[in-house]
Formats: C-alpha cells, structure tokens, sequence
C-alpha cells in the first residue's frame, strides 16, 4: 500500500511557532512531527510515500534528503495549494490504481496500523473509504460522526455546535481507487474531502476506532499537550488470547444461554491460568446466532457471561472483555463481525492495544481459525471434543507457548 502524507499547509493556527517551521515537520519530544508518520507506516508494511509541499517547501527537501526513508519518499511541489482531494487528484498516477492511505500529516497518531488496514481489507462490500476515528474533548472543534450498527458512518457534522458525539474523523483514510474515479467525475482542480467527498460517500465508509492516541497539532495549547501526553498516553501492545465460547470454554450443547446448561471444558481454568501467567490478556469472541433465531435475548446472553466472568474471578483468571456476533446471514444483512469475518477480533484489538501478531486464537471451527488468518493472527488452536488441556499442560507447562499450540495441533 502507498500513502499520501499531507504536509504543505502553512499552519496559521499554531504560529508563532509555525513563523520559521512548516507544521509537519514541528518537533515532538525532539522528533519532527513527519518523522513519526514515516516511523509508523513503515513498520505497518507501506514503503512508498508521497509527500506534497508548499509553506517553506526547502526545509521539507532537506529533511527528506538527510531521512533514512529518503528512498522510498516522493516529493511533489505546489504553486498554489490544491486541496486535499485536488492533491490525490493531481497525483493518481503515484497510486497506481490500487488502495491507498491518505493522511493528514499534521496530526499525530499512534495505533496499530496493521490493524487499520486489516479493518479496510475487511469492510463490509459496499464501503470504499475506511476513516479513522478518535473519541475527541472538543468534538464542536471536530467532523463528527453517527455510525449504524455495522460500523458504518450514516451521518457526518463538520464542527457544528452541540454535535450529536464525540466520535471525530480523524483526517486519516484508507480509500480505494474509486474514490479517485468519483473526483475526476466534479471536474475541477481544488476538492475539498470533508465537504466534497465524505457527504457524497455516506453509508459507504467504514470506520477504526483509534483507542490509543490521536491528536490535531492545530494551535499552541494542542501542540504543548502533545509534549506531555507522548509520555502517558502511549502504551506498549499487549498479547492476547482470543477464545471461541461453545466447544472451547463449555461443552457445546447447541444455543447454551441458562446457567444449568453451561458446563465448563475439563481443566479449561487450568489453560487460562497458564497463559495468563505467561502474560498474556483473556478475551472471548463468540457467534451467538441464536439471538438473531430468537432462542434467546441480548439481556440472557449478557446475563450468562456476567456469571461466567464470575466464575472465572473465583479462579483468579480475568477476562479483559467479551465480544459477540448476534447475526445471522439468513435472518439479518450481512455483517462484519460473525466469524470467519474479523471485525469481533479488530475491534477488540483496536480498543486494547493488542498486538495480534503476538496473539493467540483457540476454536473448535475452522471458521474461527480463518477469523484469525483475516485478522493476521499467526497462532491459532483448533480444538476437539477429546482435547486434554491437562495433559497438554502437564508436558508443556514450563516450555513456550509455541510448543502448546504445536502439541495441540
């Protein structure tokens, strides 16, 4: 994937500190605001960049020219500024007719890209713009969001008074080709994406949830911030187990949703404990199409899993959160979140910081264990009826993890 970082804007916001700087390259604990986009995407697999100039456009070059990343960056120079979408527009052939980010480089973001784009490779079918979002403290100074039940943006307010959420754009997409078709279709030079592109692609974009840091370096005040939340806002990803509910954690008996019903798997508190000693955080994704067949309620799952929780406190075994498909394709649209599709697994990593490639899946189904492939997860269990977690524990106990899920396999 490529991405074009937005960095000629001449930041009249935040002068005076801007009056010999161009934004972009304004520096955060002593590392120039583009230096951490470049850091950042890199890792995530993107390694071709364009880069548009125009405020003070030499100090940008002489930064490219000395960056460790200077072969990979393409430089382009506007006369007069184009515009977000006018910059895409006038560049397509940079993006040689494949998906690409588009990011407004005078923000500075933390999260884990890998999973944002992930999200994007995962959309639901008609979406072809993936915006991420952050959970903003002055959403009235924000393009603010409404999303429906799938994750999909409906309703779209660019800084009005009293928005409806503080769920903000984060000016940071992942588009797909088309959207360069549709701005060719306007016919002019100077697009504006907040006001020309995302009222026309509403109930067409989906959305990532930036849970760990995200902040416009717009004034002063946003900017000193910045310097002190790099600190404590930044958290190292945690490795996770992701476990499938029925067959893994409780017999399978078909739509378990009472209490009497639930039997735990033989030696299932021994596993948990084990990893979690390992350090390792316990979540738990399950299809639950028995709610959409109308065998039982949101509030009747809900109640079982408080009491499984529960039961797993007294064991001194934590599960960090629970996340759950109440779809089913024949009764309901199609949604993103039922297993094979990754969304239960995006989102929670998303939400926790979690760093999938580190992560563990366990199912019973080969469609959790394609969840985890569509999710980058490398690890996964695939379980059966006769699977000994003690006997597994018992011969793996003071080895890897790696080895526990080769034995099982």
């Amino acid at each position: 994937m490529r991405a074009l970082l937005l960095s000629a804007g001449e930041g009249t916001r935040l002068r005076p500190i801007t009056n010999n700087i161009p934004k972009c390259l304004v520096p955060i604990n002593g590392k120039p605001l583009l230096e951490y986009w470049l850091e950042n995407l890199t890792q995530a697999g993107i390694n071709e960049f364009l880069i548009n100039t125009h405020y003070l456009a030499d100090q940008v070059k002489e930064f490219v020219t000395t960056s460790k990343y200077k072969n990979n960056i393409t430089l382009v120079y506007e006369k007069e500024l184009l515009n977000t979408g006018g910059t895409v527009l006038a560049n397509k052939e940079f993006f040689k007719n494949e998906p690409f980010m588009l990011v407004h480089a005078d923000n500075l973001s933390f999260c884990d890209f890998n999973t944002f784009i992930n999200t994007h490779n995962n959309r639901p079918k008609e979406c072809e713009i993936t915006m991420m979002l952050f959970k903003s403290d002055d959403p009235s100074s924000c393009g603010i969001v409404e999303i429906d039940e799938n994750n999909i943006v409906q309703k779209f307010y660019e800084k009005v008074p009293n928005p409806p959420s503080n769920l903000a754009n984060g000016a940071v997409y992942i588009c797909e080709p088309s959207i360069i078709n549709f701005m060719e279709q306007l016919d002019k030079k100077d697009i504006d994406f907040s006001l020309d592109i995302i009222p026309a692609y509403l109930g067409k974009i989906n959305i990532f949830l930036n849970n760990i840091y995200h902040r416009d370096i717009g004034n002063p005040i946003s900017y000193g911030l910045a310097q002190v939340e790099m600190n404590t806002h930044i958290k190292t990803p945690i490795k996770a187990v992701f476990l499938d509910r029925d067959g893994v954690i409780n017999e399978d008996y078909g739509y378990v949703y009472k209490q009497k019903d639930f039997k735990f798997k033989k030696n299932i508190f021994a596993l948990l404990k084990y990893y979690q000693q390992q350090g390792y955080k316990l979540f738990i994704v399950t299809n639950q199409s028995g709610i959409a067949r109308g065998y039982y309620s949101v509030d009747d799952f809900t109640k079982l899993m408080d009491w499984v929780k529960t039961k797993f406190l007294e064991q001194n075994i934590t599960i960090t959160d629970i996340a759950f498909c109440p779809h089913h394709p024949d009764i309901n649209k199609e949604c993103n979140c039922r297993k094979p599709k990754p969304g239960m697994i995006l989102n929670l990593a998303s939400k926790y910081n979690i760093d999938l490639k580190s992560s563990i899946l366990i199912g019973d189904n080969q469609s959790d264990i394609l969840a985890a492939k569509n999710a980058n997860i490398k690890h996964t269990i695939l379980v059966n009826k006769e699977t000994d977690y003690k006997v597994i524990l018992s011969k793996y106990s003071n080895s890897s993890p790696a080895n526990m899920i080769a034995s099982i396999q």
